[in-house]
């Protein structure tokens, strides 16, 4: 059995996070669209992204103490 190396299982997790994203923004009831941002979360998180919480209220994120 092959298995893929970290940057396949990446691209793929990052595919399927743009994929709920999609579903997340057609989604015509607002329990499909919430399903659709679970899963979405869930693959970002597979992928590697992270997400930061905005402390302006939007615009850019806080920076880390170094």
């Amino acid at each position: 059995m092959n298995r893929r190396d970290i940057f396949q299982r990446k691209a793929y997790a990052t595919y399927r996070m743009h994929l709920a994203a999609r579903r997340a923004i057609l989604a015509s009831t607002p329990a499909e669209q919430d399903r659709a941002r679970v899963w979405e979360a869930v693959w970002g998180v597979a992928s590697g992204i992270r997400r930061f919480k905005l402390g302006n209220g939007g615009g850019q994120a806080r920076q880390r103490k170094a």
